[in-house]
């Protein structure tokens, strides 16, 4: 695991990647509340460029209301709590949340 205090976690974790999407994505963007459910949350990532890395895709992550509260942003018009990831990686997880491959291999049993 890797921190940047304040700022970024990196994780990597097989098992939490293919689990968190199955939670859905809640979160509230331009004054409304949205709830995303699995898989959905992989169709329309949108994309960022960080410098000197490149393209990413982002998507949003699980509730971000409790992050909202948490950072004193209640008040935010629009507050998503995202996951950064290479852009083919939300390409693959669509291919992925439609085979279901997870239900017939047990992987959410890593």
């Amino acid at each position: 695991m890797m921190i940047i205090p304040g700022i970024i976690k990196i994780t990597w974790n097989p098992a939490n990647v293919v689990n968190a999407g199955k939670t859905g994505a809640s979160f509230k963007q331009n004054g409304n509340f949205k709830n995303i459910v699995y898989p959905d949350i992989f169709k329309n990532c949108d994309e960022v460029l960080v410098p000197g890395l490149g393209q990413y895709a982002f998507y949003p992550n699980r509730d971000s209301s409790a992050y909202a509260t948490l950072y004193g942003l209640e008040e935010a018009d629009t507050f998503i709590r995202t996951t950064l990831r290479h852009p083919d990686f939300c390409k693959r997880m669509v291919q992925y949340c439609q085979s279901r491959i997870d239900r017939r291999f047990n992987i959410a049993r890593f």
